[in-house]
């Protein structure tokens, strides 16, 4: 799809492959691989990335959860996976914005949490959750028997 979906205009619109790089929702997942190069492309830096052991959100970390709130789970998702550190920036958006994964609709949610629940690195995930407290934001009834 193209520019019009980062600004909030959803419709069957095909661009290039460097916008297409750009709507993803974190650097590592917006590599590409020519066949016939057999080289990866990378607009984004995801790349460095990998080698780094990071996880970085493309664009405005604060925007981009606003635009879909699904993407802080794949932040926890990515690091817990793959034992890799989220950087400070991405930390505080979520701790800004992770209310707002109360919006997503149930069936979404259930869909994306069961990914990580029958995972191999589901303590991690449940970890990470908890410690950003998207948990809480998703389960509240959980933190009244933390408090317990």
């Amino acid at each position: 799809r193209g520019r019009e979906e980062l600004d909030g205009v959803i419709q069957e619109n095909y661009g290039t492959p460097h916008e297409d790089a750009q709507r993803r929702d974190l650097t590592i997942n917006s590599l590409f691989y020519d066949v016939k190069s057999q080289l990866v492309i990378d607009y984004t830096g995801g790349l460095k990335d990998l080698e780094r052991g990071i996880i970085r959100v493309i664009g405005d970390p604060l925007l981009r959860f606003k635009q879909d709130p699904v993407r802080m789970l794949m932040v926890i998702r990515h690091a817990s996976r793959l034992s890799f550190k989220i950087l400070p920036e991405v930390w505080e958006a979520i701790s800004l914005r992770k209310q707002l994964i109360k919006g997503v609709a149930k069936e979404r949610l259930r869909d994306e949490l069961l990914k990580d629940i029958e995972s191999s690195y589901v303590t991690s995930w449940f970890y990470l959750l908890k410690k950003t407290q998207l948990l809480y934001e998703i389960y509240p009834f959980l933190r009244r028997l933390d408090k317990k």
